[in-house]
């Protein structure tokens, strides 16, 4: 008797692992797709509305991005995002995912198991507002300036192309053909390796990311007086440094 029990425990124990494994996945998958599609807001509000970035906040883009992220997974039924808040209430990107999954065992049934998971972003705006736009007396406007978080000049204009970055979509395989502005080739991002597949450029940088929400995409911006930003160069394109 303690044979055929010990082997039923030890296959129900693996099972449970595969289970949990699928769902580790589903999370991680989950996780960096409401990520992404949170950076995805912020083009989308700074005007870049076209192809893939115009539809970076859906369920559809969802949906997509999710499964290439997850792959196949055989063990996992049902799997839909319908519950999910794009935005949200809060202006969040709140995907809720619901699947089943069923270990399978041969010889032993083992019930489904329901799983409910959620990847909550709060949407990316890229700028962090600093000093009043009014001014102490008669409510006049004050003047702003614009610096990034590890920038080296200040800008006059928060649509710099420095700071409100041209994304293109385009293949892995292509990348070694294009080149940004300037004549420059693209080499892998160092933070995120580049990857393979779907990948960004920007049109006058030097690197390619394999996902939006890489660090080398993003721009946190300060708007601050020039009193603040005494000491900063001005930026060459938009501020005549």
């Amino acid at each position: 008797m303690a044979v055929p029990v010990f082997v039923i425990c030890i296959c129900t124990l693996l099972q449970f692992i595969s289970v949990m494994g699928s769902a580790s996945a589903m999370g991680s998958a989950l996780a960096q797709t409401a990520e992404e599609m949170a950076a995805g807001a912020y083009f989308t509000s700074a005007g870049e509305t076209d192809g893939f970035l115009g539809s970076a906040l859906s369920l559809g883009f969802a949906e997509m991005r999710f499964s290439a992220l997850a792959g196949k997974t055989g063990n996992v039924q049902n799997r839909n995002l319908l519950l999910s808040s794009i935005p949200d209430d809060r202006g969040a990107v709140d995907l809720v995912l619901t699947y089943r999954a069923k270990p399978a065992a041969g010889g032993i049934t083992l019930p489904f198991i329901v799983f409910v998971q959620r990847g909550r972003v709060r949407t990316w705006t890229g700028r962090e507002q600093g000093a009043s736009s009014a001014g102490e007396e008669g409510g006049e406007e004050t003047e702003h300036v614009y610096v990034t978080e590890f920038g080296t000049v200040y800008h006059t204009d928060p649509d710099c192309s420095h700071i409100r970055l041209h994304i293109i979509t385009t293949d892995s395989g292509q990348v070694g053909s294009l080149r940004n502005e300037y004549g420059g080739k693209y080499k892998p991002c160092e933070h995120c390796g580049g990857g393979s597949g779907t990948v960004y450029i920007t049109t006058d940088g030097d690197r390619y990311h394999s996902s939006l929400g890489c660090s080398g995409l993003k721009r946190t911006v300060r708007e601050l007086t020039p009193e603040e930003a005494a000491g900063l160069p001005p930026c060459s394109r938009c501020a005549g440094g």
